[in-house]
Formats: C-alpha cells, sequence, structure tokens
C-alpha cells in the first residue's frame, strides 16, 4: 500500500516539474500598427501583388491586399480572385467580401490580427466548410 502511494505521488511531482509555463502577453493595437501591412494608395483596378505589398499564407494559400481606401484585393487558390471592404475595428482589421459560388452567395469575414507589437507576427482568422479557421500569415 506505502509502495502504490508513493508511486502515485512520484507520478504527480514528475508530471508538474518539467512543464515550462509560457507568458501570455496583452497589448493594445492601434490602427497605426497595422500601417505597415496597408499599402500607402488606393486600390488600382487590376492589382499587381509583384509591387504591392501582400499578406500571404501557403497553407490555406491565400493572398491579400489591403489598400489605404479602404478595399482590399484577394487571391485564393481555390476560389480565384476577389475583392472587399476593410476597416479596424476594436484592435483589428475586420475584412468582407461578398462571392457567388456556384448558385450560392457567400460572405466572406476575416479578422486580421497582428500578435506581436512589432507586427513581427500576425493571424488570419475565418470560418469556412470545415468550421473555424486562424492561420499565421507573413508580409511580402
Amino acid at each position: 500500500m506505502k509502495l502504490v502511494l508513493l508511486l502515485t505521488i512520484f507520478l504527480f511531482a514528475s508530471c508538474g516539474l518539467k512543464k515550462e509555463k509560457g507568458e501570455l502577453i496583452v497589448f493594445e493595437k492601434s490602427k497605426t500598427d497595422y500601417d505597415q501591412f496597408i499599402n500607402q494608395k488606393p486600390k488600382p483596378n487590376q492589382p499587381n501583388l509583384s509591387i504591392d505589398k501582400k499578406i500571404v499564407n501557403n497553407d490555406y494559400p491565400i493572398e491579400l491586399a489591403l489598400y489605404n481606401d479602404g478595399k482590399f484585393y484577394y487571391n485564393l487558390e481555390n476560389l480565384g480572385e476577389g475583392e472587399g471592404t476593410w476597416k479596424y475595428d476594436n484592435g483589428v482589421l475586420k475584412l468582407t467580401a461578398f462571392r457567388k459560388i456556384l448558385t450560392f452567395d457567400v460572405d466572406m469575414n476575416y479578422t486580421f490580427t497582428i500578435t506581436r507589437k512589432d507586427g513581427s507576427q500576425s493571424l488570419l482568422k475565418f470560418r469556412d466548410r470545415k468550421g473555424n479557421q486562424a492561420y499565421s500569415t507573413r508580409l511580402e
């Protein structure tokens, strides 16, 4: 009985000893924190993503180019290209686009947020047919 008690104590103690705790850092994000991601010109009729700044994730894959007139251009490998509008709201950028897929009208809603104050890490969140999604992104 003492052996079982000793083994149980050892098991619980060893599980907790090696865990490292992550640090949660919370910071306020102003609209100017997002300036590095926004092209400082109105959205052109035909955006050139080889010249314009773009937010990219190759796993989803998606390319987004934000413009200072509150419009954005997107290119999704499986759906093609389109455009929408964005606005700063409570520390994040909210992007909205409308698309017709086959015979369905689809509202596309994205939330873009920086996860480090210097903007070196960012995240794109949305919901698709597979549920809630969140992908890290990079600026190109």
